[in-house]
């Protein structure tokens, strides 16, 4: 989620310094207001999960991943959001 917001409040994710350019940025209250209410819906159809905490969720039937972002008032780019998302994905999965 950092990266995607330093995408979209620089433009660039080349280098350790704009990386940091989110560090100290809030999640949004919405996004993590949704993900408790998430959270209750899993427990009471799956039992307990840590989707607050941790963002995923699985059992032999589900997998969830859900992960709130910090919003960013004024962008300077979304071109190429979801891939930049999605590589970050794909990166931590290794």
């Amino acid at each position: 989620m950092f990266i995607a917001a330093t995408k979209a409040g620089t433009g660039a994710i080349n280098s350790n310094e704009i990386l940091l350019w989110s560090k100290d940025r809030e999640v949004s209250d919405v996004g993590l207001n949704e993900l408790k209410s998430l959270s209750k819906i899993v427990a009471k159809e799956f039992g307990t999960n840590n989707l607050v905490e941790e963002g995923i969720f699985s059992d032999d039937s589900v997998e969830i991943i859900a992960v709130p972002t910090i919003i960013i008032d004024n962008p300077i780019t979304l071109v190429g959001m979801g891939d930049t998302i999605s590589s970050i994905f794909l990166v931590d999965a290794q």
